[in-house]
């Protein structure tokens, strides 16, 4: 049985014993959810197949994991930028309330190339090797996940600090690829201190991962889907994206979510403004790197009003962070002499079928965010230029952030990256 092969790590006996005692063969041969007869062909279709079992409606969720964050999320050592999903591509992250289980179930999916949902399990794999090393997380096992047409890799850590109250959890996560289809569900449950987790949540949650697994990629015997297979609308969005060099010559895909010198956010260290997540929505998203800074974020809302609270979201960031002494509001890096060259402004913009805003501020001081070059060397920053766009027609909203070197002339700086957030909101297409 696939859960019961071993793979560098041992499985314990244990684990074993109790998932004949409580039959959960038998149950990995009947999935918990419908499986359908086809897998999916574009992430509207999982979330439309998923939609009843998402933790509420599909609302702004801070708490949800984003499609950008690394595969094995709980886990970060040094190599954690090998696990970075596939970026520009169809997205859905959501969580699921099933009966069978007491905690949700965090689920992300990505459409992509047979090579590159490949290469996602073989990084989580490698990542496992390297996860549960500080003195508060411990990898417990490791094994090869097999089911349902789906091929990949389970693991489980625990910690005894597992919430900012100090309790001790166990968390589980599945990796696994079906053709184009790249998956990560994961679960976590509490347990005492000092003793053994309990391993019927982890038998229980991997017999309803399996079935998730199956209501999206279908009866086994079907073909796997090759790539997206219908021209959907995140499709499309996907394929209209510019290339990295329309932003600059060096642009490149952003690798390292964890090293302050390859910081993606320019502007201010604490970059929780930027994290735009909706329970259940289908998403592309993408974070590009190199004379400037670029993320580009698309969702497809169910009804206009949920488009409407994305798109407005996150313009209400104006480069602040605390207040000062007066109670001023200051930008992120300020108590070093930061201010701002150029005061942050909100005006209407508006581009074809696309209506919404645009901000625009510039930031100077002596101790901005550094960043790298190609060759990995440190680069001061003179000052920040910051562009972003939000934007929606209909139900599908677009934000584009773009941050430069904002140099001598901080207003030409802003006037570049406004005209660069228009030419790609000009190459897609009008939304729904």
């Amino acid at each position: 049985m696939d859960l019961a092969r071993r793979r560098g790590l041992r499985i314990a006996v244990a684990a074993v014993t109790l998932l004949f005692a409580l039959g959960a063969f038998d149950q990995l041969r009947t999935p918990v959810l419908p499986m359908p007869q086809r897998a999916v062909a574009s992430v509207e279709e999982i979330a439309a197949r998923l939609r009843h079992y998402v933790d509420g409606d599909v609302t702004y969720a801070p708490y949800v994991t984003t499609p950008g964050t690394p595969l094995l999320p709980w886990c970060w050592p040094e190599s954690i930028d090998a696990r970075l999903p596939p970026e520009g591509v169809p997205a859905y992250s959501g969580r699921l309330l099933l009966p069978e289980m007491d905690e949700p179930l965090a689920a992300r999916f990505w459409i992509t190339s047979p090579e590159e949902a490949a290469r996602g399990v073989a990084a989580a794999r490698r990542g496992t090797e390297e996860c549960g090393h500080s003195d508060d997380d411990r990898l417990r096992d490791v094994t090869d996940f097999d089911r349902w047409g789906w091929h990949g890799v389970q693991a489980l850590v625990t910690s005894e600090y597992w919430t900012e109250h100090g309790d001790s959890g166990a968390g589980a996560t599945i990796v696994a690829a079906r053709g184009g289809l790249l998956a990560e569900v994961t679960w976590a449950w509490p347990f005492e201190p000092g003793i053994e987790p309990d391993r019927r949540p982890l038998l229980r949650g991997t017999v309803t991962a399996a079935s998730v697994l199956a209501a999206v990629g279908g009866d086994r015997a079907g073909p796997a889907p090759a790539a997206a297979t219908t021209r959907s609308a995140a499709a499309e969005i996907a394929a209209a994206l510019p290339p990295p060099s329309a932003y600059g010559r060096t642009m490149t895909t952003w690798t390292s979510p964890e090293n302050s010198l390859h910081s993606h956010e320019l502007a201010c260290v604490d970059s929780s403004h930027e994290q735009i997540a909706y329970d259940g929505a289908p998403a592309v998203t993408r974070r590009l790197i190199g004379e400037v800074s670029v993320r580009e974020d698309v969702l497809f809302l169910p009804d206009e009003q949920a488009a409407e609270q994305a798109r407005a979201q996150p313009l209400s960031w104006e480069g602040g962070g605390f207040p000062d002494d007066d109670g001023e509001i200051v930008p992120c890096h300020a108590g070093s002499g930061m201010l701002f060259s150029i005061e942050p402004v909100l005006q209407p913009f508006n581009r074809g079928p696309w209506k919404g805003e645009m901000r625009t501020f510039a930031i100077s001081g002596p101790d901005l965010q550094r960043r790298t070059d190609l060759l990995g060397r440190p680069t001061p920053l003179d000052g920040v230029a910051h562009v972003a766009v939000g934007v929606r027609h209909g139900t599908t909203m677009v934000q584009l952030r773009w941050q430069g070197q904002a140099g001598t002339d901080p207003a030409a700086a802003l006037r570049a990256g406004r005209a660069a957030l228009t030419r790609t909101l000009d190459r897609l297409p009008g939304g729904g």
